[in-house]
C-alpha cells in the first residue's frame, strides 16, 4: 500500500476549529445529503486523487464504489466491536461514538464531525494493520522489553495513522525472524522521507536500533511488535 507524501492540513487546527465552535453552541443533529459514511469517502478520494484534503462532507458527491466500500466499512467495525463486547471487552469512549456512527443507530452530532471524517483513514489502517499482522510473527514475551542489536529487516507495508494531534507514517518490516517490525516517522519530521526511500526500495535493510516491545491497543493487543528507535544504517 503506497501513499504519496504532501504536506497535510493541521489536524490540530482542524480539531480546534470545531472545538471552539462546539464552545460556543451545543452539539446538534446533522443532516446529510446522502449516506455520511459514503460523503465521508468521497472526501477521502479527494485526497487520495487529487492531494486537497478534508473537503467538506456538503462539498463532495457519492458515487455507487463510494456507497459499496462505506456499507464494507459499517460491517467490518460492526463485527470488530461486536466481538470485542462478546469477548467482555469494554469499548473506549471513543469505539463507542465510532459504532454509533456505523451502526446508523443514532443521528451524528456535530461534535462528531472529525471522527466521521477520519473513519476512512481508520479503515484502511485496520485492515492493513490485520493482514500485517496475520501474516508476521509476535514477539515472544520472555525477550527483552528493549534490546540494543542488530538485524536485517524487509519491507511488509505501509499505514498511515490519523490522530488527534500527529499524523504518522508507519513502515512495518518483519525482523530475521519474521517477527513484527516498525519503524514510524512523524508525517512532517525531515528524516520521514529517508525512512520513506529506504522502504520504497523493497529490499532487506540491515541495521542497528534499540528494539522496544510495543502493543496495539484493542483487538491486536495480545500481538507484540518491535518499534525501532535510534535506528543506525550497516
Amino acid at each position: 500500500m503506497g501513499l504519496t507524501v504532501t504536506k497535510p492540513i493541521s489536524i490540530r487546527e482542524l480539531v480546534d476549529d470545531w472545538s471552539d465552535t462546539l464552545r460556543k453552541d451545543p452539539a446538534r443533529e446533522v443532516q446529510f445529503s446522502d449516506d455520511p459514511i459514503a460523503l465521508s469517502w468521497a472526501s477521502y478520494g479527494v485526497w487520495t486523487r487529487k492531494g486537497a484534503r478534508w473537503v467538506p462532507l456538503n462539498d463532495v458527491e457519492a458515487h455507487d464504489h463510494d456507497r459499496a466500500i462505506a456499507a464494507v466499512t459499517r460491517k467490518y467495525y460492526r463485527d470488530r466491536y461486536t466481538m470485542d463486547a462478546l469477548r467482555g471487552k469494554q469499548l473506549t469512549e471513543f469505539q463507542t461514538t465510532l459504532y454509533g456512527i456505523v451502526s446508523g443507530e443514532q443521528p451524528i452530532l456535530s461534535d462528531q464531525m472529525g471522527i466521521l471524517m477520519k473513519i476512512p483513514y481508520f479503515y484502511v489502517e485496520d485492515t492493513t494493520l490485520d493482514n500485517i499482522f496475520a501474516n508476521t510473527k509476535s514477539v515472544e514475551k520472555q525477550l527483552s522489553v528493549v534490546e540494543n542489536r542488530e538485524d536485517t529487516i524487509t519491507p511488509v507495508a505501509l499505514t498511515f495513522a490519523s490522530r488527534k494531534n500527529h499524523e504518522t507514517y508507519q513502515y512495518w518490516f518483519e525482523d530475521s525472524q519474521g517477527r513484527t517490525t516498525l519503524w514510524a516517522a512523524g508525517a512532517t519530521n525531515p528524516l520521514g522521507s529517508v525512512v520513506k526511500s529506504l522502504y520504497n526500495r523493497k529490499e532487506p535493510i540491515h541495521i542497528r536500533a534499540n528494539w522496544h516491545h510495543s502493543r496495539q491497543r484493542g483487538t491486536r493487543y495480545d500481538h507484540i511488535y518491535w518499534n525501532l528507535g535510534a535506528v543506525e544504517l550497516i
